[in-house]
């Protein structure tokens, strides 16, 4: 099972941003390891909502930054955003109404979350926080 962390090709240079990527990793391990152990249902439903939480939370302040400053590429990062909040939400139902097992659930998301997340920062993460540094 992957495990994620914020390695040096993952830092934004913006420290808040850089410090939620980290938490989100973390929670995202958390739920991980709780899937792993084959938690109780209960439990695996509460990691879940503790990383759509902390999911959402991240992204609207990536979101709210880039509309305060006027990034001009915002749109399509706001896009990618929702691709990934569709995306996250049809993981969780489909484990919730027993249409995956707990092993497809572990590969979902290690393919649509944590290495989405991965790619995301390296590619469009960066580039944003390097336009949106000097004005943070």
């Amino acid at each position: 099972m992957l495990h994620y962390e914020i390695t040096e090709d993952l830092i934004t240079g913006v420290e808040f941003i850089d410090d939620q990527h980290r938490e989100l990793f973390k929670r995202l391990n958390q739920l991980l390891n709780a899937a792993d152990r084959r938690s109780s249902i209960k439990e695996m439903q509460g990691f879940i909502l503790f990383v759509r939480k902390y999911i959402e939370e991240h992204l609207s302040a990536e979101e709210n930054l880039m509309r305060k400053h006027a990034y001009p590429e915002a749109e399509q990062h706001i896009l990618e955003h929702g691709v990934f909040r569709t995306n996250y939400q049809l993981i969780i139902e489909a484990f919730n109404e027993e249409q995956i097992t707990v092993e497809q659930l572990i590969e979902s998301l290690q393919t649509e979350v944590g290495n989405w997340f991965v790619n995301h920062i390296k590619k469009t993460d960066q580039s944003t926080m390097r336009w949106l540094k000097d004005k943070v």
